[in-house]
């Protein structure tokens, strides 16, 4: 299998049971550089849902396409985590890619 990567976003989600949202990029990148670079944009410009207004936001890179991303708002403030992964087996547009959200 040819390599692929893939993106998701893990929004802190207070307000629901579970507390965390993820986000799968609807994209299949074809080289890590690719997937790299569309992160780099997620974290961003990404408008996390859980607030209304964004004032500033703070990006942390931990690593080659792994970043925390802390917002602030007007009235609470969010973070959430953009990733990229390598798809190792499995289609990468199989079932559960074809939601563009899981809870």
């Amino acid at each position: 299998m040819a390599q692929t990567w893939r993106i998701i976003i893990e929004e802190n989600k207070p307000s629901t049971t579970q507390g965390v949202h993820l986000t799968i990029h609807p994209a299949t990148f074809h080289h890590e550089w690719e997937a790299e670079n569309e992160a780099k944009r997620l974290a961003e410009e990404y408008k996390p849902g859980s607030l209304m207004t964004h004032r500033e936001r703070t990006i942390l890179r931990r690593g080659k396409g792994e970043y925390k991303v802390l917002v602030q708002g007007m009235v609470g403030n969010t973070h959430f985590q953009v990733t990229v992964y390598e798809v190792v087996s499995g289609a990468p547009t199989g079932s559960h890619f074809a939601n563009k959200a899981l809870r």
